[in-house]
């Protein structure tokens, strides 16, 4: 009989840290006089994710035989979604073994037993459907009052704390495009400017294509979209 231990640690679940995880499986071993043959584990990833999308899960149940046991601190380590937890738990049956958790959830393998590990199993949904929703409505009211919460600064302004703020030089250089413009300059004639003047083109997240040096360029695209949008906008 072996012991593999499970830990997984999403992203937005700092209380739940894999150490927390490890030392929690540690204790639950030595109260029960065996050791813990391996140690998995995934970070970053959600209670949500498929069985086969975690490679440490996968690599846990790789070593699964008959009579080993996969044993994780808490059952919402495994899974927050009660498909995911009942496919695992299939999983690990037909390889002949089972699930513990060290919290003293049961394993009884009674109708009373299963019932009570698939409720802990919607609580655990139940739980991580609460977490989205209020960080939705908090991420609502960020944006409401001016913030940012992610992707790309808009060219001409700069990130405080979660708020957007014109920044001075760009906002300039904003203006300086337009009145190229105004003048009769076309989008190229402009890009042949901020390059002579050695002006900074703005990031747009995508990673760099191969052969590319990823230095950002700018392209009369970039100008027309900055122009569209203009200076001192808010957001």
């Amino acid at each position: 009989m072996k012991i593999i231990f499970y830990g997984r640690c999403s992203t937005k679940d700092q209380k739940n840290s894999i150490d927390a995880q490890r030392a929690a499986v540690k204790a639950w071993a030595k109260g029960k006089g065996v050791s813990v043959a391996s140690w998995h584990e995934d970070i970053g990833v959600s209670g949500a994710t498929p069985v086969d999308e975690r490679p440490g899960l996968m690599a846990a149940l790789r070593e699964i035989g008959e009579d080993d046991i996969l044993v994780a601190s808490s059952r919402d380590r495994l899974a927050r979604d009660v498909i995911v937890a009942a496919t695992l738990e299939s999983i690990v049956r037909e390889r002949g073994g089972s699930i513990a958790t060290a919290d003293g959830a049961s394993t009884e393998d009674t109708p009373e037993g299963a019932l009570f590990r698939v409720l802990l199993d919607a609580f655990a949904a139940f739980e991580r459907a609460k977490i989205r929703c209020r960080t939705k409505a908090a991420l609502a009211v960020i944006k409401a009052n001016g913030g940012v919460t992610t992707g790309n600064l808009p060219y001409g302004f700069r990130r405080e704390g979660m708020r957007l703020l014109p920044d001075d030089f760009q906002q300039g250089v904003i203006r300086d495009m337009a009145a190229h413009r105004t003048e009769g300059k076309t989008l190229a004639g402009i890009v042949d400017w901020l390059k002579c003047s050695n002006i900074q083109a703005p990031r747009h997240g995508k990673k760099p294509r191969k052969g590319e040096s990823g230095i950002p360029r700018w392209s009369p695209a970039t100008v027309s979209r900055i122009l569209k949008r203009g200076a001192l906008k808010t957001h």
